[in-house]
């Protein structure tokens, strides 16, 4: 008799594009990092900062992903030198694509895109809330300690990008 094999089909790959904000004021680099949106974060702060980052759309690039996502999310459409930063691959198995580019901004004129999510799941329900509701400037250590834990290494990264 022949033995039953089960097929493990691979999952289909994500991918996400980004934009890493940084200024470089006399002394210190800081970084832009927005805090996520809606019911689940509301009362979080450690962990719940995140650069603008989002899904790729049909028919882009992922640069042009990552500039769009900046846009929707933060209300501005960043220039500049762009850095390309790593690629990441979360545990997920998202593959995350990262830029850093100097700029200025003021995180009270964030203008963020609404989202919509079933809350609670499986109810039926839809509520709508900003992806940011809000956006603050960092120095690189406040920036490892608030940021989502997993994209601490783009902020690291640029540093040393800076320094050479």
């Amino acid at each position: 008799m022949r033995e039953k094999r089960s097929i493990h089909l691979r999952p289909k790959i994500r991918f996400s594009a980004g934009i890493l904000l940084y200024d470089q004021p006399v002394k210190e680099l800081r970084v832009l990092l927005g805090h996520i949106g809606g019911t689940l974060w509301e009362r979080i702060e450690v962990g719940a900062w995140t650069i603008s980052k989002g899904k790729l759309a049909d028919g882009g690039s992922v640069f042009d992903a990552a500039l769009r996502e900046f846009e929707e999310e933060v209300g501005l459409r960043p220039q500049g030198n762009f850095i390309p930063l790593t690629t990441d691959i979360e545990k997920s198995g998202k593959c995350v694509h990262m830029w850093a580019v100097q700029g200025a901004f003021d995180p009270v004129k964030i203008r963020s895109s609404i989202t919509s999510v079933e809350w609670p799941a499986g109810y039926g329900r839809m509520v709508h809330f900003p992806e940011l509701d809000s956006a603050k400037w960092f120095s690189l250590e406040d920036a490892a300690k608030m940021a989502v834990k997993k994209q601490v290494l783009f902020s690291e990264e640029l540093y040393w990008e800076l320094l050479n």
